[in-house]
C-alpha cells in the first residue's frame, strides 16, 4: 500500500462524493463522515434486483421487430422481425462499480476521450487479478463449488479506440508491485549469494504479478512459484491465440489450449514436454487483459477450435476515441485506485459466502441466464459463453465485495449481488450478444446477406441451389450449414420451410417486400452501383 494511504472505506466515500459532484472542500470536517451507503445509493433496489431482469422470451425481441403482422399461407398473424436491426453495445451504467474504481474510470474516460466502459472494465479486471486466489467465494450453500476473482477481458475496437493506453494505465499499479517485488528479490538474492554455502537457506523466490508474451513452459515455471495467480497482459490478443498454433501437427497447440483452459479454472496442473523437466503447478491461475481489433477477432472466431477457450473472455466493444482533456489528477483519483490494487494484493486467506438475500438474487440470475443457453441453435459459441455466466457472476461479486471495504466481511450482501446483476444485464450480456451474433462472422450477418438478396431480387421462393449459387456467404456450404444460416429468418417469419425436419425449399413471406420496400430499393441501388463499378473497371483495361 502506498505510504500515506487513507483507509479504504474513507477513500471510497471520498471517491463517491467526487463521482456525485459533491467533493468536500479542503476544510471539510473529516470527523463527521456521511452515513454508510446502501443499495439505493447505486440506483438499485436490492430487494427486487434479482427479479428485475427479464430476458426476452424469444430471439425476435433481441433484434427488435416491426409492428406489422403477416398471414403467410393463411397462418395466424405473427410479428415480422427485422434482421437489419443492429444489436447495440450499450454503455456501462454509472453507480455499479466501487466508488474508487468508478472515479478512476471516469477520469480516464475524460482525459483519454474513450468510452467509460473501457477503463472501467480494465480497472475491474486488474482489481480481480490483484486479489490472491486464497480469497475464495463458496458460490452455493450445499455444494463445494468455489470461485476466485479471476477475469478474462477483451477490449474490442479499432486502433483509434485507444485500447492500449487504457490498458497501460490500468496496469500501472500491478507493474509497480512487480517492480518493488523485483527490487526486494534482488536485495535478498545478493545477500543469499554472499552468505556462506553452509549458512544459506532456500534460494529467494521473486514474487510475480504479471505475465506478458510467454510460452506455457515459462509461464508454468513462474506460476509454480506464484500460486496466488498472475495477470497476463497482451496488447493484441489475436497474437495470443495465434501463438497456440506454433507447433506443427496441432498437438502442441492442443496442449497450449489445455494449459490456458486450466488457467481459467485454477487448480493443480502438470506440464510435461519431451526433453524438458516435468513442472508441477500447485495452482494454475491466470487473469487476462488485452485488446484486439474487430477484423482480427473475427478471424479468431471463424477459425476457433470448439473447446470453449474463446468463450471465457468478456468481449467489450468500444468505439473510436474522441478528444481527451489535459486535466490534473484532482482528488488523487489515480493514487486512490493504485492504493486499492495494492490493498487487494495483500489480502489474507479468507472464505466468503453469499448471505441469504444475496444468494436468492444469485439464484434468480442463474435461472434467467440459463434461458440464454437455448440460443445454441443460433450460435453454439454464444451458448457456451452464456453457460459460464453463473461462474462469472460469482467472480464479479467477489471482486466488488473485496473492493468495497477491507478487510472484506465473510458474507456478500444483496447490494453487491444487485449491482452485479445490473452490470451483467446492462453491459456484459448485450456486448456478448453483439459479439457472437452481430459480428461479420455471426449468424445474423449471414441472415442479413440472404435477406438483402430476397429483397433485391423480389424472391418469393428459394431453394438450397438458389442460395449456394446467388448468395456469397452460402457458397460452398453444406445443406445443414445453409439451414442454420436461415434460422434467424425463420424466427423472424420471413421464410417458411416446406418441411420442418428436412427442408428442401422455403416460401418467402410476401409481406417483407411491402414492409421493407425502402430497404429493397437500397439493396437494388447497391447492386447497381457494384455492377457499374465493375463495368467501369473493365473498360479501363
Amino acid at each position: 500500500m502506498t505510504d500515506g494511504a487513507i483507509p479504504l472505506d474513507e477513500a471510497n466515500r471520498r471517491a463517491k462524493a467526487r463521482n456525485q459532484g459533491t467533493e468536500p472542500d479542503p476544510g471539510f470536517d473529516e470527523s463527521n463522515p456521511p452515513p454508510p451507503t446502501g443499495p439505493e445509493d447505486y440506483g438499485v433496489d436490492a430487494s427486487s434486483a434479482g427479479e428485475s431482469w427479464t430476458e426476452p422470451d424469444d430471439v425476435d425481441s433481441i433484434y427488435g421487430h416491426t409492428q406489422a403482422t403477416c398471414e403467410p399461407n393463411g397462418d395466424d398473424a405473427a410479428p415480422l422481425g427485422d434482421p437489419f436491426h443492429k444489436l447495440p453495445a450499450p454503455p456501462l451504467p454509472r453507480g455499479l462499480l466501487p466508488p474508487i474504481l468508478e472515479a478512476f474510470a471516469e477520469r480516464e474516460a475524460r482525459i483519454k476521450g474513450v468510452e467509460f466502459a473501457a477503463p472501467a472494465m480494465a480497472g475491474l479486471t486488474v482489481c480481480a487479478a490483484a486479489i490472491p486466489d486464497h480469497v475464495r467465494l463458496r458460490v452455493k450453500v450445499h455444494e463445494p463449488w468455489q470461485e476466485s476473482a479471476r477475469l478474462w477481458l477483451a477490449l474490442i475496437g479499432q486502433p483509434s479506440a485507444r485500447k492500449s493506453p487504457v490498458i497501460r494505465t490500468a496496469m500501472q499499479p500491478m507493474k509497480h508491485l512487480e517492480k518493488v517485488a523485483f527490487a526486494r528479490w534482488r536485495q535478498a538474492k545478493d545477500e543469499w549469494d554472499k552468505a556462506p554455502k553452509d549458512d544459506r537457506g532456500p534460494e529467494p523466490i521473486v514474487r510475480r504479478y504479471i505475465l506478458n508474451d510467454t510460452t506455457i513452459e515459462s509461464a508454468g515455471r513462474i506460476l509454480a512459484e506464484n500460486p496466488q495467480g498472475l495477470l497476463l497482459e497482451r496488447d493484441e490478443l489475436a497474437g495470443w491465440f495465434g501463438s497456440m498454433d506454433k507447433y506443427s501437427g496441432g498437438r502442441g497447440a492442443a496442449a497450449d489450449r489445455g494449459f490456458w483452459l486450466q488457467a481459467w479454472n485454477g487448480g493443480p496442473y502438470t506440464v510435461d514436454r519431451i526433453s524438458r523437466a516435468t513442472c508441477h503447478i500447485p495452482n494454475l491461475s491466470v487473469s487476462i487483459i488485452g485488446g484486439v481489433q474487430p477484423d482480427a477477432i473475427r478471424r479468431v472466431v471463424a477459425d476457433a477450435v470448439d473447446d470453449g477457450l474463446l468463450q471465457r473472455l468478456i468481449p467489450i466493444s468500444i468505439g473510436p476515441a474522441g478528444a481527451g482533456e489535459d486535466s490534473p489528477d484532482v482528488g488523487h483519483v489515480f493514487r486512490d485506485y493504485s492504493d486499492l490494487v495494492h490493498r487487494l494484493a495483500e489480502l489474507p486467506a479468507q472464505n466468503i459466502v453469499f448471505n441469504a438475500e444475496a444468494q436468492e438474487i444469485r439464484r434468480s440470475f442463474e435461472r434467467r441466464a440459463q434461458d440464454l443457453v437455448e440460443l445454441e441453435a443460433l450460435s453454439p459459441q454464444l451458448a457456451a459463453f452464456c453457460g459460464k455466466l453463473d461462474g462469472l457472476f460469482a467472480r464479479l461479486a467477489l471482486t466488488l465485495h473485496c473492493c468495497d471495504s477491507q478487510p472484506p466481511g465473510d458474507q456478500i450482501n444483496a447490494d453487491v449481488a444487485a449491482r452485479v446483476t445490473q452490470l451483467m444485464r446492462a453491459t456484459i450480456i448485450p456486448h456478448a450478444l453483439r459479439f457472437y451474433l452481430d459480428s461479420e462472422t455471426g449468424i445474423l450477418a449471414d441472415a442479413r446477406s440472404i435477406a438483402g438478396w430476397i429483397l433485391g431480387k423480389k424472391v418469393e421462393r428459394l431453394t438450397f441451389g438458389d442460395l449456394t449459387t446467388s448468395v456469397r456467404p452460402c457458397r460452398g456450404k453444406s445443406r445443414d450449414e445453409v439451414c442454420r444460416m436461415l434460422e434467424p429468418l425463420e424466427m423472424f417469419n420471413w421464410i417458411f420451410p416446406d418441411d420442418l425436419n428436412h427442408p428442401r425449399a422455403w416460401a418467402v413471406n410476401l409481406q417483407v417486400h411491402e414492409r421493407f420496400a425502402d430497404r429493397a430499393e437500397q439493396e437494388r441501388g447497391r447492386r447497381e452501383r457494384m455492377r457499374d463499378l465493375l463495368k467501369e473497371s473493365a473498360s479501363h483495361e
